[in-house]
């Protein structure tokens, strides 16, 4: 039986990528980490055979090699993607990774070309995924704005016509939609797996 704790602060990430499966990070197919650091403080617990291993992780100022974020959005990636890879200035969450089933919690991801993410999810040992996501994305580069303009003007389109539409039935003319569809966030599902996951954008719920 294991009762172990393992604190490791601001290590490099390129010497330490091939132990990132053993957490329950796992990256895309033909995809590589390179550059910045890895902070984890993992408690390790059970029988060798079968280790329970729980505690936060953090990765900072790294890229994703190999991996084209901005284009893999689906409902988005008319938009264009991030180039050949993707520029991450913070990743965080807990996870609690067992024989069964790979718990990712309180996750906060930073993508400066694209913007913001948090949720949670589940990888299995087979590399199955279910993450839940919610994005907001930044308006302070291409991207973003470009999705957010549109969105906030097709928001407003639509709220317009319903509002006209009650107005006539009512006998009173109602407002168009508020808020920015930046403040509320966009959900996104990541599905698939590890190694091939499909990452789709709920558009239809940003003109809600």
């Amino acid at each position: 039986m294991l009762d172990l704790h393992l604190a490791a602060p601001n290590l490099a990430v390129d010497q330490l990528e091939q132990l990132l499966p053993v957490v329950g990070i796992k990256l895309p197919s033909g995809s590589k980490l390179t550059g910045g650091t890895l902070t984890a403080n993992l408690a390790i617990t059970g029988p060798a055979t079968e280790t329970t291993i729980s505690g936060p992780v953090q990765i900072e100022n790294t890229s994703l090699a190999g991996f084209d974020l901005g284009s893999k959005i689906q409902g988005l990636n008319a938009l264009g993607g991030t180039g050949k890879g993707t520029q991450i200035q913070t990743v965080k969450a807990n996870l609690n990774s067992s024989p069964q089933v790979t718990e990712i919690k309180d996750i906060y991801g930073d993508v400066p070309a694209i913007g913001t993410a948090t949720g949670s999810g589940t990888v299995s040992p087979s590399g199955a995924i279910n993450f839940n996501l919610v994005a907001k994305l930044s308006s302070s580069n291409v991207m973003g704005a470009a999705v957010n303009s549109a969105m906030n003007s097709a928001q407003t389109a639509v709220g317009n016509k319903v509002g006209g539409l009650l107005g006539g039935i009512m006998g009173k003319k109602q407002g168009g939609a508020t808020g920015s569809v930046a403040d509320k966030g966009i959900p996104i599902t990541i599905t698939g797996t590890t190694q091939n996951p499909s990452i789709r954008a709920n558009v239809g719920a940003m003109l809600r």
